[in-house]
């Protein structure tokens, strides 16, 4: 599926693996993640911002036809910050990894300067099998009492066997 990989890129949060395979420029089979506002995933218009990497299905799947996220969200799919107004620059994903374990509690990624933590409960992990998104709504910034949360839409990319 990609052409001319060179070398395998890992990017590690604290509880998923993601694993795209990049060209030697660092760039995916789709182009690079957006920048300001465009690019986006695939090279194309996007809601990305300034540092933060985008997913999409087409970028799931490594160059040996492994699956290597379930479903993802990316900054569109949140909720405008009920607090700013604006639309905070967070990501999340189900990697395999996660998904093979029945990991259910998650903590979101992306460029934004706070995460927020998420649980996907088994009706939506059963949704996601069955290739169909799901809902999910954050708690506040980790490390408050209070504030801000997101209600997020996750885009399922199928499971294996599912």
């Amino acid at each position: 599926m990609f052409s001319s990989v060179r070398h395998l890129v890992l990017l590690s949060t604290p509880l998923a693996l993601l694993a795209l395979a990049c060209d030697s420029s660092g760039q995916g089979p789709h182009g690079t993640g957006g920048s300001s506002g465009t690019g986006g995933a695939g090279g194309g218009g996007g809601q990305g911002g300034e540092g933060t990497a985008l997913f999409d299905c087409n970028r799931a799947w490594g160059n040996d036809n492994t699956l290597y996220v379930v479903a993802y969200a990316n900054p569109a799919e949140f909720s405008v910050n009920s607090e700013t107004g604006a639309r905070d620059q967070h990501t999340a994903i189900i990697s395999l990894a996660d998904w093979a374990a029945s990991r259910t509690s998650y903590t979101t990624t992306g460029s934004a300067d706070h995460r927020h933590e998420f649980s996907v409960s088994d009706a939506q992990r059963e949704d996601l099998r069955l290739n169909m998104p799901i809902v999910a709504t954050t708690g506040p910034p980790v490390g408050a009492a209070a504030g801000h949360t997101h209600t997020v839409m996750f885009q399922s990319c199928g499971v294996p066997g599912g």
